[in-house]
């Protein structure tokens, strides 16, 4: 069954498919021994011959079962696959896994949480595109409450830095209140 050249790559381990996609525009894919170098091409890996920069796809790449992790990731380590500063990277922490797994979102450097991995394209596509409205759940430590005008700002949605359009209302409620430990619950979509 054909699909799209940029899946087949990803699925296979080559990276992203944004990076699979890199490969193909830059001319570096062949499908039957003919350069492919336009988006949406597509192939059908059990029967075609695909190879990048004249390597084929490793033969157990159809094989390949989906992966799914969920983290606690501790502060001090970057959401990334790689870091050109030469931080920790999230996946430092995941030693024992052999098949490439991506993080389905982000938490920032100062940040930890419970973090999903997987390989499975679909589904991080579907928890994080906005058209499926997915929540996103966060609790939030701050050394100050913040005033009644900020909060209704989030709830209204404001515009984030560089975006053309308002985010999406946000839903607050103050979990806890002691001096210098106010703990949020913000859910975001």
């Amino acid at each position: 069954m054909k699909e799209r050249l940029q899946k087949i790559l990803a699925r296979a381990g080559l990276g992203s498919r944004r990076k699979c996609e890199e490969f193909i525009s830059q001319g570096r894919v062949r499908v039957k021994g003919r350069v492919v170098d336009s988006m949406g091409s597509k192939a059908d890996p059990n029967i075609d011959r695909i190879t990048v920069d004249g390597r084929p796809l490793p033969a157990d790449h159809q094989d390949k079962k989906n992966i799914y992790l969920l983290l606690n990731k501790p502060t001090g380590y970057v959401t990334t696959l790689s870091d050109p500063q030469g931080r920790p990277i999230v996946t430092d922490l995941l030693p024992d896994i052999k098949t490439r797994v991506f993080p389905v979102g982000r938490l920032d450097l100062g940040s930890e949480g419970a973090l999903i991995f997987t390989n499975d394209g679909q589904l991080a596509n579907h928890i994080l595109h906005p058209r499926y409205g997915i929540k996103k759940t966060y609790l939030v430590t701050v050394n100050r409450p913040p005033e009644p005008a900020q909060i209704r700002r989030l709830e209204r949605g404001i515009f984030i830095e560089g975006a053309k359009r308002k985010s999406l209302p946000a839903s607050i409620r103050f979990v806890s209140k002691k001096r210098g430990d106010i703990r949020l619950e913000i859910i975001i979509h």
